[in-house]
């Protein structure tokens, strides 16, 4: 019972210091050695660009030419501090290779980024056939460089794990207090580990146990990312991206020759004063599709929108919602469009440094998707 207790205070306090943590954070004055000169009327808006500004560079000046995270140019007028770097956390889709939302722009030739990430989920679902009632924590780190002012390149290391958990009591008192009904959590005991998928129809069952905790990937992904075009005012920012990602190490739970898999993706931004508005469209294919015997689909869609309200000029709050294509045939709600919104807030601690927090919930879909989650990240321009 004490054990217990200390887990729900600890997810409990978690969650209380992420909540406290946005609201002391978007109150705090923005004054101090770390503000900008320019005031917050002073904060661009799209501008017109003619077609040879377009292509241009940017100053050469480009580190005095700074302002926070984005360079003080008007090619950036439809760029804010970004969508969430997040990927789909479905408990299928954290498998292989996750497509993230990208603003469509790069960095400045010869700048570094360097980003620490971690997402911790909740996983509930439960129906005929299927029960998944554990947690994920998903680590990352990556380096980014600009090669030119419009092309980069990252490179991303991750490693994601599974467990018993600690935040089944946050998501229950969660449901309870918005009235949603807790679908049978009551039933099991709480930051318990369970993963039963038993298809009806004869294919392989994948039920996992104690010795399935753990790492159960680790990878190391590559990307090329390249802006077309910075926008107008009739013109959206645009970019494309492709992804390649090998796992550097596996609890075998996919199987299959070690390939690679492959994503491509094109990112748009359309930014109106203060308000950003951002859409990815991705595609994902996969080297392997054998999930401990069980059959997955070799190729997927994404599609993330989000918006952004820059209410402060280092500080900005978001809405983004990620829709995933299913990835198993004819079995109930996974082989159908996973659907994940996330609520988040931006804050550029001090100039080219800034931390991202998020909480991920489901929606119309339930039994596909993360239950409850968290995001922080810390990101670094040099």
């Amino acid at each position: 019972m004490a054990e217990a207790h200390r887990r729900r205070s600890i997810a409990h306090g978690l969650a209380c210091w992420l909540l406290g943590g946005v609201v002391t954070f978007a109150a705090q004055p923005q004054d101090g050695p770390a503000a900008e000169s320019a005031s917050d009327s002073e904060q661009p808006g799209p501008v017109v660009m003619t077609a040879a500004g377009d292509r241009g560079r940017p100053s050469s000046s480009k580190r005095s030419g700074t302002r926070g995270y984005m360079r003080a140019t008007p090619r950036y007028a439809h760029i804010g501090y970004g969508p969430l770097h997040l990927s789909s956390q479905s408990p299928l889709q954290v498998l292989r290779l996750g497509i993230p939302p990208r603003p469509p722009a790069t960095l400045a030739e010869g700048e570094y980024e360097l980003r620490l990430g971690s997402t911790w989920v909740n996983v509930w679902s439960r129906g005929p056939g299927y029960t998944l009632d554990f947690e994920m924590l998903e680590n990352s780190v990556s380096v980014a460089y600009g090669f030119t002012d419009t092309v980069q390149i990252e490179v991303e290391l991750d490693n994601r794990a599974r467990f018993g958990g600690e935040l089944d009591g946050v998501s229950r008192w969660f449901h309870d207090t918005f009235g949603f009904g807790q679908n049978g959590r009551e039933e099991l005991p709480k930051d318990d580990f369970n993963f039963w998928l038993i298809p009806d129809d004869g294919r392989p069952s994948v039920v996992l146990g104690p010795a399935d905790k753990g790492s159960f990937s680790s990878s190391a992904q590559l990307t090329l990312q390249h802006t077309l075009t910075y926008g107008s005012n009739g013109v959206p920012a645009i970019s494309y991206a492709l992804t390649g990602r090998i796992e550097t190490a596996s609890a075998n739970d996919v199987r299959g020759p070690r390939r690679m898999d492959l994503g491509a993706s094109v990112a748009a931004a359309r930014g109106f004063g203060r308000i950003y508005v951002y859409a990815t469209a991705g595609l994902a294919r996969f080297a392997r599709n054998d999930f401990r015997g069980l059959g997955l689909r070799r190729t997927q869609l994404t599609l993330m929108t989000a918006a952004e309200w820059r209410f402060r000029q280092r500080q900005s709050l978001l809405v983004q919602f990620l829709a995933t294509e299913g990835l198993i045939e004819d079995f109930g709600p996974f082989s159908r469009t996973s659907h994940e919104i996330t609520l988040g807030y931006k804050w550029e601690l001090q100039p080219r440094t800034v931390l991202e927090a998020g909480l991920i919930e489901n929606v119309v879909v339930f039994d596909n998707t993360p239950d409850f989650g968290l995001q922080l990240a810390l990101s670094r321009r040099f």
